[in-house]
């Protein structure tokens, strides 16, 4: 049996499974899949079976994963799975272009991705990596401004906004001050 066959076997026993029981992924997750599969049929995406696999690594995960995680994640659950970075990263972008997923750079944790359930933001240290999280509220007047002055439609998913935590600046000002 090639490795394909095993993997569309393996999906099919999945589906199976979802019938019968409801649920193949831990609680919740297996609602936000067949809700994310629902956004991609409407939104004119294909759902193959590469798709089913990203998607299913990043409802697995809740959070920032990146290329390389979704891979590991997507071999652990598929052992035959010959899906490859190239592949998964190709994936993410039309996802990506379909409003489903969104891009983010974390500075040092490099690109992740995220399912996008709802728009939110990170505040990250440039001195000692702290992520911190920032309401969306702090940029719908940004998105106010731009429509109404720009008349530009912005999307601001999730944005990392770098710069110093509290701490970083108060050393940063006391070591200035010392010089």
């Amino acid at each position: 049996m090639t490795d394909l066959t095993s993997l569309v076997l393996h999906l099919m026993a999945i589906d199976r499974e979802i019938a019968s029981s409801g649920s193949v992924m831990a609680g919740e997750s297996m609602s936000l899949f067949d809700t994310v599969i629902e956004q991609l049929q409407t939104s004119g995406g294909r759902v193959t079976i590469p798709r089913r696999m990203v998607i299913a690594a990043l409802c697995d995960h809740k959070g920032h994963l990146s290329v390389a995680d979704i891979e590991r994640h997507i071999k652990a659950a598929n052992p035959g799975s010959t899906l490859t970075d190239t592949t998964i990263y190709r994936i993410l972008q039309g996802l990506k272009d379909l409003h489903l997923v969104s891009q983010t750079d974390m500075g040092d944790a490099g690109i992740v991705y995220e399912l996008l359930t709802a728009p939110h933001h990170h505040l990250i240290c440039l001195s000692c990596g702290a992520v911190a999280d920032l309401d969306d509220e702090y940029l719908t007047p940004l998105r106010g401004r731009l429509h109404t002055e720009l008349r530009f439609e912005a999307r601001i998913d999730h944005m990392a906004i770098y710069g110093l935590c509290q701490q970083c600046a108060q050393n940063a000002a006391i070591q200035q001050t010392a010089e």
